[in-house]
């Protein structure tokens, strides 16, 4: 997975969310539409990545253990 967006999600209400989904997830490129440093994603990088969808139209990068509501992610920035 290299884009992931948890608009949203409840889990962005914790604190340093990004700091430690950048750590749980160490190939992830954007978050949120920004990168690591916060810079924000350029529209080809997205356009690239968009053009991978299957019928549903997912890309096959669910939530983390595809758990669309965030709630595995939230469960391991807790631990």
């Amino acid at each position: 997975m290299e884009n992931l967006d948890l608009f949203n999600c409840d889990v962005t209400s914790m604190p340093n969310y990004r700091e430690k989904v950048f750590n749980l997830i160490p190939n992830l490129k954007y978050l949120d539409g920004y990168d690591r440093n916060d810079k924000e994603v350029e529209d080809s990088d997205v356009e690239d990545e968009e053009g991978n969808e299957d019928e549903d139209g997912n890309n096959g990068d669910n939530a983390l253990d595809g758990d669309s509501d965030g709630e595995g992610i939230q469960k391991k920035l807790i631990h």
